[in-house]
Order: C-alpha cells, then sequence, then structure tokens
C-alpha cells in the first residue's frame, strides 16, 4: 500500500514538473514569436507582423498577451489602411467587459481618420464617462476636432473650452486662433452667391473666383434672352417659347448652381482650415 502511495505521489511530482516545464517552453514559444513579429511591426512590415501576431493568437489561445496581441493586429489593419478591420476589432475587445483604454481612443481616432466624425463623436460619448483626467479631455479634444470638420464651429469651440489639462493649453490656444481666422472669413456665402446670379446673370460666379464661369453664364443667358426678346419682337410665338424656356433653364440653373459651386468652395475652405489644426498628440 505504501508503495502504491509512493508512486502516486512519484506520479504527480513527475506530472506536474511536466507541466511547469511545458508552460515554461510555451511562454518562450509566444515570447519568441511576439518578438519576430514586433520586430516586423517596428521596420514597417505591417502584412508580416499581422500573420507573427496571429500566430501567436491561433498557438496559445487566451494567454496572458492575448489583449495585447489582438491590439497590435489591430494597429497593424490600421496602419495597412484597413480601417473596419482595426475598429472590428477594438470592438470585440471591448465588447468582453473592459474599457480598454486604447481599444477606445483607437476606435475614435480611427473614425475620425476615415472621415466618419458623426461616428467618432457618438462612439466617444459612449465611453466619455468611463474615463478621466488626461484620457477623457483627449478624447474630448478629438470631439472638438470632430464638430470643427462637421462645420459645427460653437459646438466645437464649446468642447475645446471645456479640456482642464493644461497639457493642451499650447494646442488648444493654437487651433482657436485658426478657428477665429476662419470666423473672420466671410467668403462662399451660398446664400450671397444665389441671390448675386438672381440680381444679375453670373454675377455670383464673380463672388465665388470663377471669373471663366461668370463670363460663360453671362454670354449664354444673354444670347437666350436677346433670341427671346428678337422673336417676341417678330412675333414668331415658337421662337418665343423656345428661347423663353432655354433662357430659364439656364437662368435658374445658374441660381442653383452658384449656391451649390459656394457650399463646394466653403467646404474646401473648411477643409484647408481644418487640416491646420493640431491632431496628432500623445495619447494618455
Amino acid at each position: 500500500m505504501m508503495k502504491l502511495d509512493t508512486l502516486m505521489s512519484q506520479t504527480k511530482f513527475l506530472f506536474l514538473i511536466s507541466f511547469l516545464v511545458n508552460l515554461s517552453f510555451a511562454k518562450n514559444d509566444i515570447e519568441s514569436i511576439i518578438r519576430v513579429a514586433d520586430s516586423f511591426y517596428a521596420d514597417l512590415r505591417f502584412d508580416l507582423a499581422i500573420i507573427e501576431y496571429k500566430r501567436a493568437v491561433v498557438l496559445y489561445p487566451e494567454n496572458e498577451y492575448d489583449y495585447q496581441l489582438l491590439n497590435k493586429i489591430a494597429l497593424c489593419n490600421k496602419k495597412l489602411g484597413y480601417f473596419i478591420e482595426a475598429i472590428n476589432i477594438h470592438k470585440n475587445l471591448l465588447e468582453k467587459g473592459e474599457n480598454h483604454w486604447d481599444s477606445i481612443f483607437e476606435t475614435a481616432s480611427t473614425y475620425q481618420l476615415m472621415g466618419r466624425f458623426s461616428d467618432s463623436n457618438h462612439f466617444i460619448k459612449k465611453y466619455l464617462t468611463s474615463v478621466d483626467g488626461g484620457k477623457k479631455d483627449s478624447l474630448i479634444y478629438l470631439m472638438a476636432c470632430n464638430y470643427f470638420a462637421l462645420m459645427q464651429v460653437d459646438s466645437s469651440k464649446f468642447y475645446f473650452n471645456s479640456i482642464k489639462e493644461k497639457e493642451f493649453q499650447t494646442i488648444i490656444d493654437r487651433n482657436s486662433t485658426i478657428i477665429s481666422q476662419f470666423e473672420s472669413l466671410k467668403k462662399y456665402n451660398h446664400v450671397t452667391a444665389k441671390y448675386l446670379n438672381i440680381l444679375f446673370p453670373g454675377s455670383g460666379y464673380l463672388y465665388l473666383d470663377m471669373p471663366q464661369t461668370f463670363i460663360a453664364t453671362l454670354f449664354v443667358e444673354s444670347l437666350f434672352l436677346y433670341a427671346t426678346v428678337m422673336t417676341y419682337k417678330n412675333q414668331y410665338a415658337i421662337g418665343t417659347l423656345f428661347g423663353g424656356l432655354f433662357f430659364s433653364g439656364f437662368y435658374l440653373g445658374s441660381i442653383y448652381g452658384a449656391e451649390q459651386f459656394a457650399k463646394k468652395k466653403k467646404k474646401k475652405l473648411y477643409r484647408k482650415y481644418y487640416d491646420n489644426i493640431i491632431f496628432s498628440f500623445n495619447k494618455p
């Protein structure tokens, strides 16, 4: 009986030793894979880095590096321009119940990078109360930039002014100056462009710095107006009808066109100032 107990004890001991040895080798193996992946990442070879990170996840599921690996896979996808894939990985991590800061920030900033500013703000508001200090101000900063990109200047200024951390002050002051410069510009108002074209054919395009379009519009509308008047004087009803229709079509079209061009130019101007807003800053 004692021999059996001794044998059982020895077996348990050997099993424990074997388990610890295998665990040690497994840890060494996964760390080796991660080192290779990190090397690829440092060399900007993100496609190869993804392969190695995924290999570590598959070979060693639910390991202690699980979040780190998945986060790196998401970052590689972002670097390669696979934004949706990156966002989905971060969202899956967040759905597991932990508010990982990296996943919150990266999802919001990736939406912003895609130009999906409303989605970025919607996501930020969902997690804003789960962080504080510099992390919270980082999200508010992104949100302020998003509102400016959406041409909602008042909301942008509100969120910039609500940031409390001093480390942001220099960058906020610079952005506030840029916003003030933009607000001082009165160019490309779509209502002005529209009514100028109503009052005098093509003048709205001149206001929009489009002199060639102004000349072409003035020439075509004057031509159709002249043709309409002349056919009317000569009592040529069909000519008057068609001349009037063509003139009306070009006249109304130029009014609509000036309004739309003004909106596009205003948006382009926004983009110019938007690009001058500083988006890159140190993530807490």
